[in-house]
């Protein structure tokens, strides 16, 4: 019996990545989805305190993006990070919902309702294309070389080049930068 009662108070890191598992065996989430979820948990619940790792409801996601930021400057886009941030926050409060009360659990949809198989559908597609956009970002980051230029005194340019640019892209490049100034004058 107690035994029974601290799985069911068992809020920890290695629980939540189970219960993630069992979404997908019982086909009550898309594996794409939970994919999506395990691919943040990956990010930002790598270096938790001993308290989020026995709790992950006392996760403090701001912190997590903070650390996952810092660790790898430059990797993970802001944009990437706050999807990330929303997919483990979705995915924590699924493992709440399930952990209270495992009998009745019912996915929740993208509103926020007890969802049916259409709206779950809707959330699986909207995560897959999601999670395909932020695959293609990440590759051209990581093949891509970020370099920073100091513009103004307030302003910090960036632009990502392939490692080996040649000379006709490197002028191809700076005609098309050319072409966006505000005061730009064809002639």
């Amino acid at each position: 019996m107690n035994q029974i009662n601290d799985m069911a108070t068992d809020y920890s890191k290695e629980s939540f990545l189970r219960f993630l598992d069992y979404l997908v065996d019982q086909g009550l989430i898309k594996y794409q989805t939970v994919r999506g979820w395990r691919s943040a948990a990956s990010k930002l619940l790598n270096e938790l305190s001993d308290a989020e790792e026995t709790d992950v409801r006392t996760v403090d996601l701001e912190l997590a993006v903070h650390k996952a930021a810092n660790r790898d400057p430059g990797l993970i886009s802001p944009q990437s990070l706050k999807t990330y941030q929303q997919r483990i926050a979705i995915a924590i409060q699924e493992f709440i919902a399930w952990r209270s009360n495992p009998a009745s659990y019912k996915p929740r949809s993208s509103n926020g309702q007890t969802g049916t198989s259409k709206s779950v559908e809707r959330l699986v597609v909207q995560e897959r294309s999601i999670s395909e956009k932020h695959e293609r970002e990440n590759l051209i980051i990581h093949s891509g070389l970020t370099l920073s230029y100091p513009l103004r005194s307030d302003f910090l340019a960036q632009v990502v080049i392939p490692r080996d640019l040649n000379v006709a892209e490197a002028k191809r490049l700076g005609a098309f930068l050319l072409t966006i100034a505000v005061d730009y004058q064809p002639e």
